[in-house]
């Protein structure tokens, strides 16, 4: 926020301007952790076995802060096994299973845009403790 003020005939103005930006990304904005080993960026997607646990970061910025959206194949991401942090940056699927293979998607957007960043997770085999 910049306040612009001005002087003429002895009265003086004032503006108020908010510069707003849109969100940004890049694709190693999103990680992931198998289980408390391994971590990955969204270069090179991940195959990970059915029952890991896999957590997903995805830090936007811009101006006003973005609001965030995570999608799995182009829908919202339901299920019970998902948790969000509080923010909404942190996603973390406990007990991953097939169907939730595919295309993971981070949206933040705001009044000045949006952005997007994606990891493919494919899920294989089953998670031995």
């Amino acid at each position: 926020m910049y306040k612009l003020c001005y002087k003429s005939d002895h009265k003086y103005y004032s503006w108020i301007l908010n510069i707003v930006t849109p969100p940004t990304l890049t694709l190693t904005d999103i990680d992931a952790e198998v289980g408390l080993t391994r971590s990955l960026d969204s270069c090179s997607g991940a195959i990970v076995y059915s029952g890991s646990t896999v957590t997903l970061r995805c830090t936007p910025t811009g101006f006003p802060a973005p609001t965030l959206v995570w999608l799995l194949n182009e829908s919202p991401v339901l299920g019970s096994n998902i948790a969000l942090s509080e923010d909404g940056h942190v996603i973390t699927i406990a007990g991953i299973y097939g169907n939730q293979t595919g295309q993971w998607q981070c949206r933040p957007s705001n009044v000045a845009g949006s952005a997007v960043a994606t990891i493919e997770l494919q899920v294989n085999g089953t998670f031995v403790h």
